[in-house]
């Protein structure tokens, strides 16, 4: 009864007074005017943000699809055949996952572990059981503070990997979580239970909630091994309850979130685990952090725990730069089989399928009913996108398909009529490149904002992306030879800078009006011309940096891609379009 009674303290402190805002959803560039009549479209108008999944009920978080991500694993207690926790595959032997819920009086006889499974609440074909051998929490850690909330799980049996059960990358030794992925956009799984379901009813799907690392000032704890994880400019509630009031109830209760990985996709378009979901305020909103054990911290205590010599055929999964005595390792003869594919989601092959509408700004356009360009939805009635989709092209042609994700299936989104091209005046083009490849498509009617259509963010002028990682979305081919995409892709690239590009074999083309940016086996292919490069703000708002432009092949190894940068042609973009109503960027 006392559990009970905390939980219901906990919910009243988190209720918040919203205010409403007067101010509409919507503004013009030019003149400010602030009327719009009558019609509730602009619900949804504000630019830049995601579509959130309709199957999602957790705030911020959607159901991922099938074995999307292979390394999930459940801890099960035997005498309720159900979740209690999440883990994460490290190898074909080792699970790891959070300590703190082995103090509810569970031992290792008391536990399964289940792979390949995407529903919790029944198990099917897909989903494979295995019997604990050992556990190990780590032995500095701390029931009270939750200081290394982190724990191993050996299996009796070795872990068969496939295409629906692969392990997690580990992180490089030497590696700080937060001063390498600060700020930058990572990711947590569980089959937790949603914001009003506590303690009532579990989501049976696995779900995935986007979130950003907080610097170690921002956190609201002094414990040196968790990292803290949410949204920034969450607006402020009366969530800052007493840190050990909420340990103290965690440590007696898991959350089916518990123990699930905090992951980010990393530069080679592999998943890395860089933490393990422990404790946070049991506030949905998220107007503060939740923590997570910091496994960049612990993984030489990991790679101790798993190397012992009677796992002389261990998988290692790197991610990791092994560091070892060499006569210690030769003594053991500890064979080490690589396996190279770990953090692979079943999603990803050179950019990966995108949840339908989730990047509600991104439009087709068709050349009669086949994918011609890429674009880029701004306002109510324009689309931006590339010069060269539209010089040489009879517009009588050409038209826009909005809110679609399958454009063989012409009733998904609707097709939007062409009034006007305007192409930047002075656009060039010659055998290699385009310059000033830039223009606007005004529709002939203004489209309705909903759900599944609503317009990026446009940059700010002195936006600068050197260093950061962007997505390029689109329906090009997935090959250099190979068929259109059927269902809109995208793919992660890190900008370079200026320098480094001016630097490729075709540096002299490169003008400060051009952003490139790369990643092995991943860019824009024929037919993503025209589309974004979409850069998202530490805000989670999605701004369109720059138009997929010109490139050498697809893919190819150390050829980045060439984008048009937006911000150099904000004043350009705004008056051509400015009789279009702009959602507000807030």
């Amino acid at each position: 009864m006392l559990r009970i009674e905390y939980f219901i303290l906990i919910n009243l402190s988190c209720l918040t007074v919203r205010h409403v805002n007067t101010l509409p959803w919507y503004k013009r560039v030019h003149g400010h005017t602030d009327r719009f009549h009558g019609s509730s479209d602009y619900e949804y108008c504000e630019c830049g943000k995601k579509t959130t999944s309709s199957l999602s009920r957790i705030i911020g978080g959607r159901e991922v699809f099938e074995n999307e991500f292979p390394w999930m694993a459940g801890i099960i207690s035997i005498d309720k055949s159900q979740v209690i926790c999440g883990a994460s595959i490290i190898n074909d032997r080792y699970v790891i996952t959070a300590a703190h819920f082995i103090f509810y009086n569970f031992s290792k006889d008391d536990l399964k572990v289940s792979v390949g499974a995407h529903n919790s609440c029944k198990w099917d074909a897909k989903s494979i059981i295995f019997s604990v051998k050992s556990i190990f929490p780590h032995p500095d850690y701390s029931r009270n503070t939750n200081f290394a909330d982190i724990m191993l799980v050996k299996l009796i049996m070795r872990i068969t990997f496939n295409k629906l059960v692969r392990p997690i990358c580990l992180p490089k030794l030497e590696l700080d979580a937060v001063s390498q992925y600060e700020g930058q956009s990572i990711s947590a799984l569980g089959w937790g239970y949603s914001e009003n379901e506590f303690l009532f009813n579990a989501d049976c799907g696995l779900r995935v909630v986007d979130l950003t690392l907080f610097k170690r000032s921002e956190c609201l704890t002094n414990v040196s091994t968790l990292l803290c994880a949410g949204y920034k400019k969450a607006p402020r509630g009366t969530c800052g309850l007493n840190f050990l009031l909420y340990t103290y109830i965690i440590n007696y209760l898991c959350l089916g979130d518990s123990g699930g990985p905090l992951q980010i996709l990393d530069e080679n378009n592999k998943y890395v685990l860089i933490g393990i979901t422990s404790s946070g305020l049991l506030c949905a909103d998220v107007n503060y952090p939740d923590f997570y054990t910091d496994v960049t911290q612990m993984i030489s205590w990991i790679l101790q725990r798993i190397m012992k010599p009677h796992d002389l055929t261990l998988t290692i999964v790197i991610g990791i730069l092994l560091i070892l005595d060499t006569a210690h390792a030769q003594k053991r003869h500890l064979h080490l089989r690589v396996n190279r594919d770990c953090g692979i989601s079943n999603r990803i092959v050179g950019g990966k399928i995108t949840i339908p509408h989730i990047f509600p700004w991104v439009v087709a356009i068709l050349k009669k009913t086949s994918l011609h360009c890429g674009g880029t939805l701004i306002n109510n009635q324009y689309v931006l996108t590339a010069g060269h989709c539209v010089q040489w092209t009879n517009h009588a042609d050409l038209s826009v398909g909005v809110g679609m994700h399958d454009i063989k299936n012409l009733n998904d989104g609707y097709i939007a009529a062409i009034d006007e091209i305007i192409l930047h005046e002075d656009f060039k083009s010659d055998y290699l490149h385009d310059t000033n490849d830039i223009a606007l498509i005004r529709l002939q009617q203004p489209v309705k904002i909903d759900e599944n259509v609503k317009p990026a963010c446009l940059p700010y002028k002195d936006s600068d992306y050197t260093g950061q990682y962007v997505k390029v979305t689109g329906w090009g081919r997935v090959q250099v030879k190979g068929e259109p995409s059927r269902f809109l892709r995208q793919a992660t690239l890190k900008v370079m800078s200026f320098a480094a590009c001016k630097n490729t074999s075709f540096g002299d083309h490169i003008t400060e009006s051009m952003i490139c940016a790369y990643n092995d086996n991943t860019d824009a292919c024929q037919g993503d011309s025209g589309g974004p490069l979409l850069y998202q703000r530490i805000d989670g708002k999605y701004e369109v940096a720059g138009i997929v432009s010109w490139g050498i092949g697809c893919a190819d190894p150390g050829i980045p891609g060439v984008y048009v940068k937006n911000s150099d042609y904000l004043n350009w973009i705004k008056y051509h379009s400015r009789d279009g109503i702009f959602c507000v960027d807030r």
